[in-house]
């Protein structure tokens, strides 16, 4: 009978030992449970700031971006109001100057109409004084006397006919020059038109193509921050998938670097689309060692106003190490 309350006794002791065991592994389960979860909480909490971070990064950058576009087509804007109030100037200066000159060769001609009627009223009060004393000379002196005025007066009628023909003939040739420098001046003037329009068009397909390279960066940039959501490993088993992340980066590019580029594409360089691409053809640079050879002042020339908005010296490296490859 003391054997089997012994036996009990110590029954009751292992099985109050394996209840205080549980409880004690219940309470380091809970605790660890709790770790876990504030683990979690903290690392969202982090994943969500650095995404507003980012985000709010992205937004300023996109605005500087906005504001140089805006600031450079007011001062393109400027630049054709400036032509247009040329244009205006230029034109009523001619206008001015044409309607002088006419006025100048109008009054030329009143003035020898005056002086040729103050010569045409000397030579009438000239015959009827002739014409008295003709009355009181015989006939054949009358006679002579009327065949040499008809001869004076045809001759000053054949020198006032030349004089007329000289006048409609300058006449002809001022309105002749005048049509003439007017049609050139217009001429001229649509070709400036033209050329400003080819530039500004070049220059919206060039910042169309920065524009999408630029969202295309915002867009990767945003995306990355929702591939690790719904993972929820412990802290210090995400250094591996890390690790692989970015050996999986960078595979690409290592493998784009083993198969060369044809020469002749320069939109393989990040920031020169194909507007850009056909301005530096139009230079003469063809391939990746024509851009290699040429200086940054250089390119910006080429580039025109948009060449300070990039970084040309990084074209320039690139086009070395794509140039050492061909």
């Amino acid at each position: 009978m003391t054997r089997l309350t012994d036996d009990m006794a110590r029954l009751h002791d292992e099985i109050e030992n394996l209840r205080n065991a549980r409880l004690a592994s219940i309470h380091d389960i809970k605790l660890g449970v709790a770790g876990i979860k504030a683990g979690v909480s903290e690392m969202r909490s982090g994943l969500g700031k650095a995404r507003a971070d980012m985000t709010r990064a992205a937004k300023m950058e996109r605005q500087l971006f906005v504001g140089d576009i805006a600031s450079y087509v007011s001062e393109l804007a400027e630049r054709v109001a400036d032509l247009q109030t040329g244009f205006r100037q230029a034109r009523e200066d001619m206008a001015r100057k044409t309607k002088t000159e006419r006025q100048q060769f109008v009054g030329g001609i009143e003035s020898f109409v005056a002086e040729l009627g103050n010569r045409v009223a000397e030579l009438q009060t000239g015959f009827r004084q002739a014409h008295a004393d003709m009355s009181k000379a015989t006939k054949t002196e009358r006679r002579q006397f009327i065949e040499g005025i008809i001869s004076r007066v045809s001759t000053l009628s054949e020198g006032v006919a030349e004089i007329q023909g000289g006048v409609r003939k300058s006449l002809a040739q001022m309105a002749e020059k005048g049509q003439t420098e007017r049609a050139e001046f217009m001429a001229n003037l649509m070709g400036a038109v033209g050329s400003l329009k080819k530039s500004v068009e070049e220059m919206r397909r060039e910042f169309i193509n920065d524009f999408e390279g630029a969202r295309t960066v915002w867009s990767g940039s945003a995306s990355q921050p929702d591939r690790g959501r719904g993972k929820r490993a412990p802290v210090r088993e995400k250094a591996a998938p890390a690790a692989e992340g970015a050996a999986e980066k960078a595979e690409p590019v290592a493998a784009r670097d083993e198969f060369p580029v044809s020469a002749a594409d320069l939109t393989v360089i990040p920031g020169i689309g194909p507007g850009r691409m056909e301005r530096l053809n139009k230079a003469g640079i063809l391939t990746f060692a024509h851009l290699s050879e040429k200086t940054p002042e250089e390119l910006r020339e080429i580039l025109g106003p948009t060449g300070k908005m990039v970084e040309v010296e990084k074209w320039i490296e690139r086009a070395k190490e794509l140039a050492g490859q061909s």
